[in-house]
C-alpha cells in the first residue's frame, strides 16, 4: 500500500481546451463531424455569405478567400435546415490563414428574431487567431440553446491605421467530442492517481504523497471529471500550494447557460499549502447541472500547482488558516518625531473558527513603542473570512528606511515584514488653514475627472485592505471646504487647470453633490481652479425624456454655466456625456440630434455661450455620435484596450494601445475634435474583489510616459489642446493621482514634468505638516454585524442607505423614513452571515402610495459578487400607509447558500410612495416557512 500511494503518475497530455492551436487537428477516434465546409469546389461558397467590411470573397484553389476593409467583418451562414442539436461538447473546427495577429470570433443562435438575424452580443466565442496557417478547436459551450440554427464567423477588424488584408479559410467542421462519462460526487482526495482530473493543451501532471500535481502553461487547464452538483453546492474548497504570486480561476459551463463562465481568485504563493473557499452561489451563472468544471492560471507563464483536496461544498471547508493579509504603517506621509499607528490585519481563510491570536511587534533601532506598553497583542476568534487588526503606535528618531517585524506566536508561527521610509521633518510654520496654493500653467489645459464617492465612513470600507491607496488627506469628509482647497492647491501647484465633476442626475432627482455643491463652490481657493460636469447618465432605460432634456439644461445653466469658474473651451461650457448608448437607446439617434441641438439654443439664449457636449465614445461609433449631433468625442477610462479578455496586464501595454487603437484612428477619422482621454491606471479589487480587471505597474513613470504619448498625439493631429486624466480620485476602480500612500505626490509631479517642464518642483506637504489635523472620518470600520434592525434610536439608520430613487432615509419615531422617486427604489446595507443558518425574513412596513398592491423584494450577494435578480425573494405588500408584517421563505431558494455580506431591499416599484419600515430580522427556523402577510 505504502509503495503505490509514492508511486509518481506522470503524464504530458495535449488535449481538448476551449481554444487549441495545433498544424493538422483531425477527428479522432469516438469523435463524430455533424456539420462541414471544405470549400474544395471553385466559387461554391456553400450556404456562407459575406456581410460587411469584406470584398474579394471567393472560392477558389481549395480555400475560402476574403479580404477585410474595415472594422467588423462577418461571414454570415443561411438558416440551418434541419437545426443542429446543441451539446456541452461539440466544437467548431477552423483551419484559417491569416495576416496578423488578432481576434476572431464566432456568433450562433437558435432564433432569427432579433435586430441582427438572430445574433446578439451574448451569444458568441471569441478567440486569438496567429499570423500564418494554423488550425483552432474552439469550444463554445452552447448546450443551452437547444438547437443551432445560424452561424456566423468574424474575421479580426482593422484597427489603428492598419491596411486592407486577404484571410484564407481552409475548412469549417463541427464535432461532436463524444459522450460524457457518468458524473462523480464532488470530492476528492489525490493520494494514489488523478481521479479522472486531466488537462486540456500542453501541460505536466502527476501524483507523488504530496497530492495532485500540474504544470499549466498559458492557455491550459486543469479539468476535472463530469461532476454531479447540487443546488447547496455555494463553495469550491480544496487545499493548494503554488510557487508564484498570480491569479486563477475556476471555469465552469451550466447546462442551463451558454458559455463559459469563471470565478477569478488570488494565488498566495509559499511551499505550504493553503486553503482556498472561492465562493460560487452568487456566481454569474452556478446552476445545477454543472457540464464542465475546470481550474486555470492565468499568468504568461507556466505555473506549478499542488493540488491536495478538493470538494464542492455547502460551507467553508477546511482547517483553519490564518494569514497576514497586510501589516504596514497607516500614514501615507510618515515623518520623523510624529506619532504613526502600525496596523496589522489578519484573517482566516479555512472554515474552522480560530479562538484567539497572538502576535508581537519587533521594531528597529531609532523607533519606539508609545502605545500599547507590549509589543505584544492578541485578537479575539476569527471566522472563515473574518478580519481582525492589531494596532500599536509609533515613533521614529530617525530617517530613511525602517523595516519592521510581526510575529504571531499562536495558535501557528507566522512572520511578515514591511519596509517603510520616515521623510525628515519639514519645520514649517504652523497653520490655521491650507496655506494659499502657488499655481503654476502651461499652454495645456489639463482636466481631471472627479468622483464625488467619499462623503461616508462606509464609502472608503472597501479601501481600508488596500491600505497603499490611503490619501495623504486620509479617508476624507468630502463636501468640506478645506478638503476641496487642499485638492486645489495640490492641483494648481502641478499644472492642472481643471476638475471635471462626475454629476449624477436622474429625472431631476441628484445624488453625490456635496463635493461640488457643499464643498468646491464653497471653498476659498475655487477661483484657481475651473470646473465642469460628466453627466454620469448610465441608468436605467427611459430615463432620458425630451422633457427631462429642457429641464436638465435649464439647471446646467442656472447653477453652473454662468459661475466665471465653469471651465469653457473657446468661450463654450464644456459638457461630457458618459453613456451616448443611454442616449441612444432612449431618444434614437433623431432624438439625441434634437436634444442636442436644444441645448446649443438654450445656452446661447441664455448669454453663457453655446455648450460643447463631448461625449466618451470610441472608433466604432464615432460615424454614429456624429449622426447625434455631438461636438466632440473623449472618454473616461477604457482599461481593456486592446487586452482580448486578460484580468491582468501592465498598464503601459494598455497606455500604448490608446494611442494605436483609439487616439489615432478616432483623430484619423477627421469627424469631430477629440479632447484626448488619459489613464492614471485601473485596478477595481477594492469594488469587484477577485472579479476585478487589473492593471499592473501603474507606476508615475509609466503614467508620465502615457501623458508623453498623449501630449506628442495632441501636437502632431492638431487636436484641442485640452486633455482629460481619468481620475483625481477613483480609489475604488484603481484609477487616480491624488496624493496617497504608495506614490505620494509622484502622479502629480508626473503631469507637472510633462505640461509645465520649466516650472520649479513645489514643496509638497499634507495638513498635519503645518499642524492642522486631517480632515478625515475619525473612524471607518465595519459597522455591527447585524441580523436585525428595529430603528429606534433617531438619526441612525443601523447602517442602511438609499442606493438608488429614494430620498435620504431618516429615523424617526421609531421608523427609518423614505420616498421614493423612481419606479425602481431600493436601500442597501452590509452584514455578515451564513445563509444556512436563517430560513426566512420578516420585514415590518408601512407603504402609502397610489397602487392598491406593490411588491417588495429583497436581494442578497456573497462577498464580491453583484446583486442580481436570480438571489432575491418577493412578497405581496400592502400600500394603505399602515404597519404589516411580511415573511419571506429563504431556505428553500437555490441560491440563499454560503455566506451572504450585502442586503438591498427594493420596497416598491411604485414612484412618489411614502415609506415607513419599522423594523426587519433575519428568522432562525429550520422549519420552510411561505411568503405571508400578518397585520
Amino acid at each position: 500500500m505504502m509503495a503505490v500511494r509514492c508511486a509518481r503518475w506522470l503524464f504530458t497530455i495535449l488535449s481538448l481546451g476551449s481554444l487549441v492551436i495545433a498544424s493538422g487537428v483531425s477527428a479522432a477516434n469516438g469523435e463524430e463531424v455533424l456539420r462541414e465546409w471544405n470549400f474544395d469546389e471553385p466559387g461554391n461558397l456553400q450556404g456562407w455569405s459575406p456581410g460587411g467590411h469584406l470584398r474579394d470573397t471567393q472560392v477558389a484553389e481549395g480555400v475560402l478567400r476574403t479580404t477585410v476593409v474595415d472594422w467588423d467583418p462577418i461571414l454570415v451562414h443561411e438558416v440551418f435546415d434541419p437545426p443542429l442539436a446543441t451539446t456541452p461538447t461539440q466544437v467548431i473546427e477552423i483551419r484559417l490563414w491569416a495576416p496578423r495577429d488578432g481576434t476572431a470570433e464566432f456568433f450562433w443562435t437558435n432564433t432569427t428574431k432579433t435586430q441582427y438575424g438572430g445574433f446578439s452580443p451574448e451569444k458568441h466565442t471569441p478567440f486569438h487567431v496567429s499570423a500564418g496557417w494554423h488550425t483552432y478547436r474552439v469550444r463554445p459551450f452552447w448546450q443551452a440553446e437547444g438547437q443551432l440554427l445560424r452561424l456566423r464567423f468574424d474575421l479580426p477588424g482593422l484597427q489603428g491605421g492598419q491596411e486592407p488584408a486577404e484571410y484564407r479559410i481552409d475548412f469549417i467542421h463541427i464535432i461532436e467530442l463524444g459522450s460524457r462519462a457518468q458524473p462523480v460526487a464532488p470530492d476528492w482526495t489525490f493520494r494514489d492517481n488523478p481521479a479522472g482530473w486531466s488537462i486540456e493543451g500542453d501541460g505536466k501532471l502527476w501524483v507523488d504523497e504530496d497530492g495532485l500535481h500540474v504544470v499549466l502553461p498559458p492557455g491550459s487547464r486543469l479539468v476535472a471529471p463530469p461532476v454531479e452538483v447540487t443546488e447547496v453546492m455555494a463553495f469550491a474548497a480544496f487545499q493548494m500550494a503554488v510557487e508564484e504570486p498570480g491569479m486563477a480561476r475556476l471555469i465552469w459551463a451550466s447546462g442551463k447557460v451558454n458559455g463559459l463562465q469563471s470565478q477569478e481568485f488570488p494565488l498566495t504563493p509559499g511551499k505550504a499549502p493553503r486553503v482556498y473557499n472561492v465562493p460560487l452561489a452568487g456566481a454569474k451563472g452556478w446552476q445545477p447541472p454543472i457540464v464542465y468544471l475546470g481550474l486555470e492560471a492565468t499568468a504568461e507563464k507556466p505555473v506549478h500547482l499542488r493540488i491536495r483536496w478538493f470538494k464542492l461544498t455547502e460551507e467553508p471547508a477546511g482547517p483553519a488558516d490564518l494569514e497576514i493579509r497586510n501589516f504596514f504603517i497607516k500614514s501615507a506621509l510618515p515623518r520623523v518625531g510624529q506619532t504613526c499607528d502600525v496596523v496589522a490585519q489578519i484573517t482566516n481563510r479555512g472554515g474552522e473558527m480560530v479562538p484567539a491570536v497572538r502576535a508581537k511587534l519587533i521594531l528597529p533601532d531609532g523607533v519606539e513603542l508609545t502605545e500599547p506598553a507590549s509589543a505584544e497583542q492578541a485578537t479575539g476568534p476569527i471566522d472563515y473570512g473574518d478580519m481582525r487588526s492589531l494596532v500599536w503606535r509609533v515613533k521614529s528618531h530617525r530617517e530613511g528606511e525602517c523595516r519592521l517585524k510581526l510575529l504571531v506566536t499562536h495558535p501557528v508561527a507566522l512572520q511578515s515584514e514591511c519596509v517603510e521610509t520616515f521623510l525628515p521633518e519639514l519645520h514649517l510654520p504652523k497653520a490655521e488653514y491650507v496655506p494659499p496654493p502657488q499655481p503654476i500653467r502651461g499652454p495645456y489645459e489639463v482636466g481631471v475627472y472627479y468622483f464625488p464617492g467619499w462623503g461616508r465612513p462606509a464609502s472608503w470600507l472597501p479601501l481600508v485592505t488596500f491600505p497603499e491607496r490611503r490619501p495623504v488627506l486620509g479617508f476624507y469628509r468630502e463636501g468640506l471646504p478645506e478638503v476641496i482647497d487642499w485638492q486645489i492647491k495640490w492641483a494648481v501647484e502641478h499644472g492642472i487647470t481643471f476638475f471635471c465633476y462626475d454629476w449624477y442626475w436622474r429625472q431631476g432627482e441628484q445624488r453625490l453633490n456635496h463635493a461640488l455643491h457643499d464643498g468646491y463652490l464653497q471653498s476659498r481657493y475655487r477661483n484657481l481652479l475651473k470646473f465642469c460636469l460628466l453627466w454620469a447618465n448610465h441608468f436605467g432605460p427611459g430615463e432620458h425624456s425630451a422633457e427631462d432634456n429642457r429641464r436638465v439644461c435649464q439647471y446646467w445653466i442656472e447653477n453652473y454655466f454662468r459661475r466665471p469658474e465653469y471651465f469653457k473651451i473657446d468661450g463654450r461650457p464644456l459638457l461630457v456625456i458618459f453613456s451616448v448608448h443611454s442616449l441612444k437607446r432612449d431618444l434614437g439617434i433623431e432624438g439625441t440630434r434634437q436634444a442636442i441641438d436644444l441645448w446649443h439654443r438654450m445656452t446661447e439664449e441664455a448669454g453663457v455661450g453655446k455648450i460643447l457636449v463631448a461625449g466618451c465614445g470610441t472608433p466604432g461609433v464615432l460615424k454614429e455620435m456624429k449622426e447625434m449631433g455631438f461636438d466632440a468625442v473623449t472618454g473616461y477610462n477604457w482599461p481593456s484596450c486592446g487586452i482580448e479578455g486578460r484580468s491582468w496586464v501592465p498598464f503601459a501595454e494598455v497606455a500604448r494601445n490608446y494611442n494605436t487603437l483609439w487616439w489615432r484612428p478616432l483623430a484619423e477619422a477627421g469627424l469631430m475634435p477629440v479632447i484626448t482621454p488619459v489613464s492614471a491606471g485601473w485596478d477595481s479589487r477594492p469594488w469587484h474583489g477577485d472579479r476585478a480587471l487589473v492593471l499592473t505597474d501603474c507606476t508615475p513613470e509609466a503614467f508620465e510616459a502615457h501623458l508623453r504619448q498623449a501630449k506628442q498625439f495632441v501636437d502632431e493631429t492638431g487636436q484641442p489642446k485640452v486633455l482629460l486624466v481619468e481620475a483625481w480620485n477613483e480609489f475604488g476602480e484603481g484609477s487616480f493621482c491624488e496624493p496617497h500612500k504608495k506614490y505620494g505626490f509622484g502622479h502629480l509631479e508626473a503631469i507637472r514634468r510633462v505640461f509645465c517642464p520649466d516650472s520649479p518642483a513645489p514643496r509638497n506637504f499634507g495638513p498635519e505638516d503645518v499642524g492642522l489635523p486631517l480632515p478625515e472620518f475619525t473612524t471607518v470600520e465595519e459597522p455591527p454585524v447585524r441580523t436585525e434592525w428595529d430603528f429606534v434610536t433617531a438619526g441612525d439608520t443601523e447602517g442602511w442607505s438609499a442606493m438608488m430613487g429614494l430620498t435620504p432615509p431618516v429615523v424617526k419615531e421609531g421608523c427609518l423614513t423614505t420616498q421614493s422617486t423612481s419606479d425602481d427604489p431600493a436601500l442597501q446595507t452590509t452584514t455578515k452571515l451564513r445563509a444556512s443558518e436563517f430560513s426566512g425574513m420578516e420585514i415590518r412596513m408601512a407603504i402609502r402610495s397610489p397602487k392598491a398592491r406593490d411588491i417588495l423584494q429583497i436581494f442578497w450577494c456573497p462577498p464580491n459578487a453583484p446583486f442580481r435578480e436570480e438571489a432575491s425573494a418577493k412578497v405581496e405588500v400592502v400600500t394603505d400607509g399602515q404597519l404589516h408584517t411580511y415573511r419571506l421563505d429563504l431556505a428553500g431558494h437555490p441560491l440563499w447558500r454560503g455566506m451572504v455580506t450585502e442586503l438591498r431591499l427594493d420596497p416598491c416599484t411604485t414612484s412618489n410612495a411614502e415609506i415607513r419600515l419599522d423594523s426587519l430580522k433575519f428568522i432562525r427556523s429550520s422549519p420552510k416557512i411561505p411568503n405571508e402577510t400578518r397585520e
